[in-house]
């Protein structure tokens, strides 16, 4: 099979697009699927805030500019084996996406990268969509977000960029909520994953542990690993680190510190 370039989008911020990204390329690496996650949002970068890698100056803004290579912009997050090229926080004028195709298409070493693109619809976007030989579409189960995302497939479908399907995220399953139904009937999409709302997804976040090596038996948790296993086609290794070795012991600590055991 052909790499893997797997462009995780949405046409609203807040959907949890990024927590989805981050979590996919652990899940893949813990299962040894050679991966590289790019965050893709350069204005408001957010991948190297979920793992703490925020403090490095260079970035993918350095590499589209052609002051280095992705190779030098990549960083490992050795806790998950995650490598990926953050974005900069450091404010550059005049980034553009036009370079990316060309940047992806030079990167041999991985099986599947995977880019966290920034919300909705832009030139930037646009570029993202062009760089990925697939697109997975993150929605809430909200009017708002859902008509969103069926602006970005219509974009998607301009480009003639396949749309693996729609993950719809945050779930409550309240009464307000729209019906899968309703969402795959508006979006013309089959939904591949139902991520429900869970409170362990922003505690994961506040100590920069992704979910599925934070709590791997969350509800979020099996539900990303149900989507990493429909995006790749194979068997997923679920992340077992808590309990294991000096990050597991750092992981109960964190729990037992916000009263998880």
């Amino acid at each position: 099979m052909d790499r893997q370039t797997i462009g995780i989008i949405s046409g609203k911020g807040g959907v949890g697009k990024s927590t989805i990204a981050v979590n996919l390329a652990t899940i893949f690496a813990s299962s040894d699927y050679d991966n590289l996650l790019i965050d893709g949002d350069t204005s408001n970068p957010s991948v190297g805030l979920h793992l703490g890698v925020w403090q490095h100056s260079n970035g993918l803004q350095d590499v589209l500019a052609g002051k280095i290579s992705p190779e030098e912009a990549v960083v490992l997050h050795p806790a998950t084996g995650i490598r990926v090229i953050p974005s900069s926080l450091n404010y550059k004028r005049e980034v553009s996406m036009k370079n990316l195709s060309k940047v992806v298409e030079g990167i041999k070493t991985y099986k599947c990268i995977i880019i966290d693109s920034p919300p909705g619809l832009s030139e930037e976007v646009e570029n993202i969509m062009k760089a990925c030989s697939e697109l997975v579409v993150v929605t809430t189960p909200d009017v708002p977000s859902v008509t969103s995302a069926t602006k970005i497939i219509d974009l998607a479908e301009t480009h003639r960029v396949g749309v693996a399907g729609l993950v719809v995220n945050r779930i409550l399953n309240k009464k307000y909520e729209l019906h899968m139904q309703e969402i795959e009937s508006l979006c013309n999409a089959r939904i591949i994953a139902k991520i429900p709302e869970d409170s362990r997804v922003p505690e994961s976040i506040a100590v920069k542990i992704p979910i599925t090596m934070y709590h791997p038996n969350s509800p979020a948790s099996i539900a990303l690993n149900q989507l990493a296993r429909e995006l790749s086609g194979r068997r997923i290794s679920q992340p077992q680190y808590a309990g294991v070795g000096i990050f597991g012991r750092f992981i109960n600590f964190v729990k037992r510190v916000l009263g998880r055991v």
